[in-house]
Order: structure tokens, then C-alpha cells, then sequence
């Protein structure tokens, strides 16, 4: 059969990278397996997920979101059933109104919902903030490649050094910034999936 094994394919790739893979791995004729934290190249691709958890793996026969949205609800549906369960029952004194009771935990749920949109939020603007990082240094190292390919740059004495030295402090800071954001994406994901 026509199958394809990846893992972690878009690790090392730049953006423009990572759209030439998407675009050429949308054209293969055949089955793609592959594992990735890279959520903009799951959702190109992916139309099946299969979540491995402690040896177990969970088949869901859809996309990205479906996933996310089916993963929501499961887990929306065990935090109700299991907060029953492992919570420990709050001393009601005998002139202690319910319904208030009611109300702040429904006041609490709802703060801290907003506090992990709020943090989800925070973190996906970390992601695309080091993605501009990231293609902003994409563009000048090219800039600085196309002058270092003019005989004119040779003829001014430096000029030539002094773009390497760029290019260099370039790479090394595409190096840490692509560090960054593989951790920063890994985050989100995780967030996204818990959300």
C-alpha cells in the first residue's frame, strides 16, 4: 500500500517550509500517518486522530477539531461526574442558603473559565508573536543573502564581513526563537486539548 510515516515532520522547517510540505503532502495518493505538535500542520492535514494515552489509543474518525470538541466534551462529562465523587462535601450550616451556594460555585466555574481563556489566549499570542519573530529574521537573512551574492558588496572593504557576522547572530537567534516556539506550540496544544 501507498503509506506514508512521519514524525515530527515540520520540527526544523520555516514557515514557507512547512507550507511547501503541506501543499505536497496534500497531493500524495495515500494513506499519511504522522505525529506532530504542530497544530497549524494538523489542521491542514489531518482527518482521523488517534490519541495514545497510557498505552491506550482512542480513535476518533474526524478532524482536528472534532477531536478537540469530542475531547471537551468527555472531559467537561468526567469533571461533572467525577467532582461529585472526589469532592469533599462543604459543611452546610442549618440556616445556609443552597441556592447561594449554587450561585458562587457557578460565580467560581465561570471565573475560572475565563481564566483559562484568558491564559489560552495569552499563549497563542506568544506563538504568533514568535512566528512574526521568526519570518521577520526569515526575510532579512534573505535580504542579506541576495547582497551577499552582489560584486558590488565585495568592493567596499568589510561591507562583506560585517553582513556574515549579521547572518550569523541571524542564525543563532532562528535557532533559539525556533526553540522557543516549539515549547510555546507544544504549550498550546496541550491547552487546546484540555480546554
Amino acid at each position: 500500500p501507498n503509506l506514508l510515516l512521519m514524525d515530527e515532520p515540520t520540527t526544523h522547517l520555516d514557515m514557507a517550509s512547512i507550507d511547501a510540505l503541506v501543499g505536497a503532502l496534500k497531493q500524495f495518493d495515500g494513506t499519511l500517518i504522522f505525529i506532530s505538535h504542530d497544530v497549524y500542520f494538523i489542521r491542514q492535514l489531518g482527518n482521523h486522530v488517534v490519541h495514545v494515552n497510557a498505552g491506550k489509543l482512542t480513535h476518533y474518525a474526524g478532524d482536528y477539531q472534532y477531536y478537540l470538541d469530542r475531547t471537551a466534551a468527555t472531559s467537561a462529562r468526567a469533571a461533572l461526574t467525577s467532582t461529585g465523587i472526589k469532592a469533599a462535601p462543604k459543611p452546610v450550616k442549618q440556616d445556609a442558603k443552597p441556592a447561594g451556594d449554587r450561585k458562587d460555585q457557578k460565580r467560581a466555574e465561570a471565573d475560572q473559565r475565563q481564566a483559562r481563556a484568558r491564559f489560552l489566549k495569552e499563549q497563542q499570542q506568544q506563538v504568533h508573536k514568535l512566528e512574526k519573530e521568526i519570518s521577520d529574521l526569515e526575510k532579512r537573512r534573505g535580504e542579506l543573502t541576495v547582497e551577499l551574492e552582489k560584486p558590488e558588496t565585495y568592493s567596499t572593504p568589510g561591507k562583506a564581513m560585517a553582513i556574515n557576522r549579521e547572518l550569523s547572530g541571524i542564525e543563532d537567534s532562528l535557532h533559539a526563537l525556533g526553540k522557543d516556539w516549539e515549547k510555546a506550540s507544544s504549550h498550546l496544544l496541550e491547552l487546546e486539548e484540555s480546554a
